[in-house]
Parts: structure tokens; C-alpha cells; sequence
């Protein structure tokens, strides 16, 4: 792996990825002539501020007061360690002092007010500054540093890492590569003699012409999909000056699927796992209030929302609050309610006392008791939870015997986790992983939405006709099918 940006939380990236101890070559850490692989993070308490500076601590952040005006904002990732320290604007620049995850100062930057870097000067493992840029994009290097490069200053940073990375891939014998068509290296591209072909992921969302244009001949761009492709093609016939690209352009999936089937079959409900994600809040809450019916009606089917924040939840929770309450005719904030509540809550662990079971006793009789029992136990089987991470999502899918993704473009990780279980699909638009009346169904409004709930949930044999079309692109998606696709073009 050849990281060839300043990347000082790389670590944690592997870390998370699982790819800790990959081996690697880092141009920065070359530059600063780091050689530690592994070492403490920065803590607060490594940081070294006047002993009058009083600390506030506001979650992943600790301010910094000095005779009661902010003095630093000390930011902190999840696990605690520093990331940075922010000093506030003084004389039209801002100070972002940048530690590594390894446990040291790796640069300091200053910004200008319009948020751009005005200069920035890197150091060692011990602190001693190695090579600094200028205003003007100049880049001084220190008298170290300048017997190794051969120069004491270069027009830019792209030029000191060209000529750092041409060196050791020519050491190597490396002469191709393969990343993201990030704007760090669509600029270095040009000025890597050594690499012969530089095969690039394409991220639609970053891309352009800019950029594209800083693709040599015999490169490749790779996308994931044929859905990606169909839009790049689109993108590139658009602008005459890229538009040969088309010939360099090729579809390999970059994430594997593989049979991991839920246990949906084996609990007993239901469940209809919905992403709201981007889409309109009108389609949103009209297909939330289709599906009220459907629960109603079968006690067997639950809805579980991911939905993207605390206002969403809310305000889908109202609806259908609103909506049993009508439905039922139950006031889910009367004292009857709130009794029933608490002793079926007291049944489901087993501690109803005797003088609760006797107040319930009378209730029971009443014809508002069943109502009541069926608001309640509707109430339990719809959640609203903030969108989870990966992994979450996997284990959510787990359970979910429907996948409904409303984002105006599907998540291909969540299509993957989705086909990897076996269940149906209902999306906004169809993609590599999902064809239309295959394994799932595109809609294009909340009533074909519920439509589609529907004919899963009720009709086994379209869920089980899903099941083997998802068996048939698992296979098509498949690692060793994924690897022969990129021994073609490496």
C-alpha cells in the first residue's frame, strides 16, 4: 500500500478496516523520517498549555480558557486520543496544530480566513521541523532533508512527493497502481515517470473534468457497477475534451458477496426494515401511513426505520400515534393506557403483583380493554432508530424479512448486506444488485411501495424466488470471481 497523502489517523483506518500491519510505504513518513509503526496516541494529558488555562470538556472536545477567553479547542477522536488543536484566529490566521495517531505533532497549519491553507510546516518524531510551505506554495526543506532531494526548495508539495514516490517506486520496480481518483493524485499522476498504468477507482460524487483530464493513456478508470458506468459514460460523452475516456473506462465490483442468511424465517414476526435515508419527507410520511394498515391488520409483521436523525424519529413517531389513536380509538396518554401499559409490560417479565392483577381484573370486562391491548402491542413493534453503522446494518438484515432502501440512489453496501441475506429488495431505482421483479421491485411512489410489502410478505413463494435469483448473484459477486476480474487488468 502507498499512501502518498497526509494521513495522520491512518492507524485507526487500517484498524477499523482490519487491515492493521498490511505493509505499506508512506511518502510523509519518509519525508519526516518517521519510523514507528505503532506508539500511544496523544492524550489531553500529553498537552502542554499555561497552568492557568482552565479545561471545559463538551463531549468529543476540551476548551481552553485563559483569563476567561478561549484559549484552544483541544478535538478529540471517539477512543479519546487528540486529533488536533484548534487556536483562535489571531492577526487573520487560524493555528490547527495535527497530531498522528502514533503520538506526536505531525504538522501545523495555518489558515487564512477564508478557510484555505495560508503555510503549514511538517516535523519529525522529536518535533524538529523537516519542511515548511509557503504562501506561495513554495516549499522549503530542511538541510536533512535537502541532501537527500538534492534541492533546498521546491515550486510546490505535488513536486516533493513526484519526486520522493518516483524514487522508491523505481527502487521497488513498481510501475502500476492502483486508488481512488482522489485530487491529490489525479495532481501527482502526471509526474509519476515510474508508473506505466494507474488503474482508478471512480467516485462519481468527486469526479471531474479537471481531474479526468490528468489521466494518462494507458490508465484504467474502474467503476462498481453498470449503473456507474451507464452515468460516467454520460458524464464523459458530455465534455468533448474527456469523452475518449469511454475507452478506459470498466465496470469490476469492488465489494464481495457472500450467503449469509437471516434468521427471518425463524422468529415470529415479520419484519420490514425501512432506510428512509434521502428521500422527501412527503413520500416518507404518506408511505409510513400506508403501512399503518398492514400492521393493524397482521400482528405478525413489525417495521424497524433507520431514519437520519432525532427529528425524523419524532415526527414519524407522532404519525403513528396520531394514527392509533384514530384507528383504535384509544388515548395513548390517558391513566387507563398508562395502567395497561405498565402491567402488560410487568406480564412480558413476570412480575404482576396480585393487587395489579386485580385492578386489571375489572378492566378486562370493559369493551375499551382490547382496543387498548392492540394499541399497545402495535406501539411495540414499530422503531424508529438512527441510521446504524455497517455492521449494524448487517445485523439488522439478520432479522429483517424485507429490505426497503428510499435513498434516490441505493447504498450498494446495504444492496450487498441485503442479497448476502437473501431477502427482498424495494428501492427507488434499480441497480446492479437489484433487477426489477427479480429479487425486489422498483418503485416510484409510496403506494407501489406497499404494493411490493405485500407481495413479499404474503405471498411465500415470491420471497422464495428471491432467495435463489440473490444464490445466482452471490455467485456473479463473489470473491474468486471478483479476483479474476482484476487479474485481467493488473
Amino acid at each position: 500500500m502507498l499512501v502518498v497523502q497526509s494521513t495522520p489517523n491512518l492507524r485507526h483506518h487500517l484498524q477499523n478496516a482490519g487491515l492493521i500491519g498490511i505493509p505499506s510505504w508512506n511518502a510523509f513518513d519518509w519525508i519526516q523520517n518517521i519510523q514507528v509503526d505503532e506508539s500511544v496516541p496523544y492524550g489531553v494529558e500529553d498537552l502542554v498549555f499555561p497552568k492557568n488555562a482552565l479545561p471545559s470538556y463538551r463531549g468529543d472536545a476540551v476548551r481552553y480558557y485563559l483569563d476567561g477567553k478561549l484559549f484552544a479547542t483541544v478535538n478529540l477522536r471517539g477512543e479519546g486520543y487528540v486529533w488536533n488543536v484548534e487556536y483562535p484566529v489571531y492577526d487573520g490566521e487560524k493555528l490547527v496544530e495535527q497530531y498522528d495517531d502514533r503520538g506526536f505533532l505531525s504538522t501545523r497549519i495555518w489558515y487564512a480566513e477564508d478557510e484555505t491553507v495560508h503555510r503549514q510546516e511538517w516535523y519529525n518524531f522529536n518535533g524538529d521541523l523537516v519542511m515548511q510551505q509557503e504562501p506561495d506554495s513554495t516549499v522549503l526543506i530542511s538541510i536533512r532533508l535537502q541532501e537527500q532531494l538534492g534541492h533546498a526548495n521546491f515550486a510546490n508539495l505535488t513536486q516533493v512527493i513526484a519526486q520522493v514516490t518516483n524514487t522508491y517506486l523505481k527502487e521497488q520496480g513498481i510501475d502500476t497502481v492502483v486508488g481512488e481518483l482522489t485530487n491529490d493524485l489525479a495532481a501527482l499522476r502526471e509526474k509519476l515517470d515510474q508508473v506505466k498504468k494507474g488503474i482508478f477507482l471512480m467516485n462519481q460524487m468527486a469526479v471531474t473534468s479537471a481531474k479526468l483530464k490528468l489521466v494518462q493513456p494507458n490508465d484504467l478508470l474502474i467503476v462498481p457497477t453498470e449503473v456507474d458506468h451507464e452515468r460516467f459514460d454520460r458524464y464523459l460523452d458530455s465534455d468533448k475534451s474527456i469523452s475518449n475516456l469511454n475507452q478506459q473506462l470498466l465496470t469490476i465490483p469492488t465489494q464481495t458477496t457472500q450467503l449469509n442468511l437471516g434468521i427471518s424465517n425463524e422468529i415470529p414476526l415479520m419484519e420490514i426494515n425501512w432506510l428512509t435515508a434521502d428521500a422527501p419527507v412527503s413520500f416518507v410520511d404518506k408511505a409510513y401511513s400506508k403501512i399503518m394498515p398492514i400492521l393493524a391488520r397482521d400482528e405478525d409483521k413489525s417495521l424497524h426505520v433507520s431514519v437520519q436523525d432525532d427529528g425524523e424519529a419524532e415526527r414519524l413517531q407522532s404519525i403513528l400515534e396520531a394514527w392509533i389513536t384514530s384507528e383504535f380509538g384509544v388515548d395513548l396518554n390517558s391513566q387507563e393506557f398508562s395502567d395497561l401499559k405498565k402491567y402488560l409490560l410487568a406480564k412480558e417479565k413476570e412480575r404482576v403483583t396480585v393487587d395489579m392483577e386485580k385492578k386489571m381484573e375489572q378492566r378486562k370486562k370493559l369493551p375499551s380493554w382490547q382496543p387498548m391491548v392492540n394499541a399497545y402491542m402495535m406501539l411495540k413493534r414499530v422503531v424508529h432508530e438512527e441510521t446504524p453503522s455497517l455492521s449494524g446494518m448487517e445485523q439488522q438484515l439478520q432479522r429483517a424479512r424485507v429490505f426497503i432502501d428510499s435513498s434516490v440512489k441505493p447504498i450498494t453496501a446495504y444492496q450487498i448486506l441485503a442479497v448476502s441475506a437473501a431477502i427482498p429488495q424495494i428501492n427507488r431505482a434499480q441497480s446492479d444488485y437489484l433487477v426489477n421483479g427479480k429479487n425486489g421491485k422498483v418503485v416510484a411512489d409510496e403506494s407501489q411501495m406497499v404494493n411490493a410489502i405485500s407481495n413479499y410478505l404474503d405471498v411465500l413463494s415470491n420471497w422464495n424466488k428471491v432467495v435463489v435469483f440473490d444464490a445466482q448473484l452471490i455467485e456473479t459477486n463473489s470473491e474468486d470471481e471478483i479476483f479474476s476480474h482484476w487479474q485481467e487488468v493488473l
